[in-house]
């Protein structure tokens, strides 16, 4: 192979020359590289600047297989954060077990019909194909309490600060007013999304009495509506929605089974259980990286 350069088109295709050698010379390298690295080595060996972005665009281009950054999948910040989680939790002094609220969202996928497609003459079958998969998904928010079944939300579009607090507004302060005594407050125990934990969305919560508990990042196994998740996973693979209307409806029919008291009960045994397994490892995780909750019976 020769020494040849890489000359991009566009607008700066004069300007801009890379050298094909060097990105192959550093890509093979014993350690993976991410884009951002990549492009630092790139310049510190040739002088030339090259964005991350173009990096990816000639991996992509140039047979390259892309690369991936090995990452510890819990940090030493991430263990110390679960394991004060888990002893608050373990001494009673994070939440009421009486009156938490765990929730979440989830976005659920199945293969489903998309219909005909012709190739050529519709009034032809000998030109019909059969029918295509598509992956069919719908996105859902919804929580787990020990004193009702809390209703499931379906998320239409992106959800941003607003569509959250409005959809908690409709549908869960009037279920929380209800199942709780007058002034009785809820523990509501939400992830950090930025979404959630917005300064306008925490100061109505607290208006509402709603006592907001953080999440540790990167745990979850110590939310337990993700036993909820898995249990409509596996309902789903019996009802086979084949449209997203089926499985929004599949999905709203086997909520109140998959999140009922009894049922959080259940899930509360379990976070327990791996509370312990947190606090004895110290903060780390007892699942396997990539597969969490795999091997969990619900």
């Amino acid at each position: 192979m020769s020494n040849t350069c890489l000359q991009p088109t566009g607008k700066k295709a004069a300007e801009e020359q890379y050298d094909f050698l060097v990105l192959l010379d550093l890509m093979n390298q014993p350690q993976e590289l991410g884009s951002e690295e990549l492009a630092e080595k790139y310049r510190a060996k040739t002088g030339e600047r090259i964005s991350a972005r173009t990096v990816r665009k000639l991996r992509s281009k140039y047979f390259f297989k892309r690369a991936k950054k090995p990452k510890p999948f819990l940090t030493r910040a991430h263990m110390d954060a679960r394991m004060t989680h888990c002893e608050k939790a373990k001494e009673g002094t994070l939440f009421n077990e009486d009156r938490v609220m765990w929730v979440d969202e989830k976005v659920f996928k199945v293969h489903g019909d998309n219909g005909t497609v012709y190739l050529a003459d519709p009034d032809d079958p000998a030109q019909w194909t059969e029918k295509r998969q598509k992956e069919i998904k719908a996105h859902f928010f919804g929580g787990i309490c020990g004193f009702g079944t809390p209703p499931i939300c379906e998320v239409l579009g992106n959800m941003d600060s607003n569509a959250y607090l409005r959809m908690l507004r409709d549908n869960y302060k009037p279920f929380i007013s209800a199942a709780l005594p007058a002034g009785q407050h809820v523990d509501w125990v939400q992830d950090n999304c930025p979404v959630h934990a917005t300064d306008g969305n925490l100061a109505m919560m607290a208006f509402w009495r709603w006592h907001v508990i953080g999440h540790p990042a990167k745990s979850p196994d110590l939310n337990p509506i993700e036993f909820t998740w898995l249990v409509l996973q596996e309902l789903l693979k019996h009802l086979r929605p084949r449209t997203k209307r089926e499985l929004v409806e599949a999905v709203q029919h086997m909520w109140p089974l998959a999140a009922s008291p009894e049922q959080f009960s259940h899930y509360k045994s379990n976070f327990y259980a791996n509370v312990e397994h947190t606090v004895a490892l110290s903060g780390g995780n007892w699942y396997k990286e990539n597969k969490y909750l795999s091997a969990i019976r619900y």
